[in-house]
């Protein structure tokens, strides 16, 4: 193919993507979108900040993109918000805290992207009705909240692959619904004989089908209320 057809086709692209914005700007003005579902596909550019002008929006998913930049912080206007995917493209910066106040949110995924920071230490509180929390395959920072303890429906808890530190919170194990557990390739424990401790607790999470700790800094033996799992 020649540089001139490949020029073409990337003008074609830009110009239709134009388009969708534009009939998607001018929805605000005319329609009440509830749903949007824009996953798996070959856009690019940063997220449109007017996305948050959809007041009644519940679902909006945006993953496996190539989508750049920061996630704007009008999002957090979404305050019907149920569902936010937005995994798999090349988010960068830090989520703004408005997200993190969106109580309605129980499916919060920005999995494999580019994002830093911390999360908000009442991330729980905030966040009451969450279900599905996935934040693997990032670059985030320091300590588990342990205010997730408070989120009592979350049944799946991802934050895989990025460089927290510090312990695993015990009261993490209030969670009774919870199913998957992903911890690996952090940078927890202290290489303690104390380290793993919190999971003597975990006995009564007892829907627990998987449970990742692997590539941490955990140190001693591993305890024996472990075996209580097995039930």
């Amino acid at each position: 193919m020649t540089h001139s057809s490949l020029s073409y086709e990337w003008v074609l692209l830009i110009f239709f993507y134009g388009i969708l914005l534009m009939c998607m700007s001018s929805c605000l003005k005319s329609a009440i979108l509830g749903y949007l579902y824009l996953g798996v596909n070959n856009l690019i550019g940063n997220i449109q900040a007017w996305i948050g002008n959809f007041s009644s929006l519940y679902v909006l998913g945006l993953f496996e993109n190539n989508f750049q930049g920061s996630i704007p912080s009008d999002l957090g206007h979404l305050q019907g918000l149920k569902f936010l995917h937005l995994n798999g493209n090349n988010q960068s910066g830090t989520i703004p805290p408005q997200i993190f106040n969106i109580s309605s949110v129980y499916f919060f995924s920005i999995t494999q992207n580019q994002l830093h920071g911390s999360l908000p230490p009442d991330i729980g509180l905030t966040l009451p009705h969450l279900q599905v929390f996935y934040c693997g395959i990032n670059n985030f920072t320091r300590p588990i909240p342990a205010s997730l303890s408070n989120a009592s429906q979350l049944q799946r808890l991802a934050l895989e692959k990025n460089g927290l530190i510090g312990p695993v919170p015990r009261n993490l194990a209030s969670l009774q619904g919870l199913v998957g557990h992903y911890l690996n390739s952090n940078k927890l424990g202290y290489v303690k004989d104390d380290d793993l401790n919190f999971l003597n607790f975990l006995a009564n999470c007892t829907n627990l089908k998987v449970l990742d700790l692997g590539n941490n800094y955990f140190g001693g033996v591993l305890p024996n209320p472990i075996a209580n799992l097995s039930n």
